[in-house]
């Protein structure tokens, strides 16, 4: 699956490109190099090895284990009571809980993370789940979602 970041870099490397040869183009002498198979190579391997840089740093959410699952399924069950899921956003919703679910047990169950991290790690995956379901779901759904979210998604917060 291409992700927003990979296609993002290689339009900007198609641009890259293109713009490089209009750029040559204006300096006297330099069209030798448009016609040098070794300059289109170098590029070519360029744009290749920057789609390659931003695939390595995808990050890989920890999978969901039945029970996750089975939370995931029911919040997304209250989710679409109250905002009216299609079938295809009710599928997405709950892969994304499911993934968001997983994550944030790993916080709370890694001790080698002191209290402190944990809360701000967890308020982070909070608010990228949030921008996350921005994605999923239509403006309005999206602006109901903010308001109810507190109620039935709440911030996990972890006191000593």
């Amino acid at each position: 699956m291409v992700t927003k970041l990979q296609r993002t870099l290689a339009t900007a490397g198609v641009f890259c490109i293109v713009n490089f040869r209009k750029a040559l183009r204006m300096i006297p002498g330099a069209s030798p190099y448009l016609e040098n198979k070794n300059m289109k190579t170098y590029i070519l391997l360029l744009v290749v090895l920057m789609g390659t840089a931003a695939a390595a740093q995808n990050y890989v959410a920890p999978k969901p284990n039945p029970r996750q699952e089975k939370e995931a399924v029911q919040l997304a069950s209250k989710l679409d009571d109250q905002l009216a899921f299609t079938e295809k956003q009710l599928l997405a919703v709950e892969t994304l809980n499911g993934e968001f679910i997983a994550r944030r047990d790993e916080i709370v169950g890694n001790q080698n993370i002191s209290l402190g991290e944990k809360n701000e790690l967890l308020e982070a995956i909070y608010v990228e789940q949030g921008n996350e379901m921005a994605d999923i779901l239509v403006r309005e759904q999206m602006n109901l979602y903010k308001t109810i979210r507190g109620d039935i998604q709440p911030l996990v917060v972890i006191v000593e």
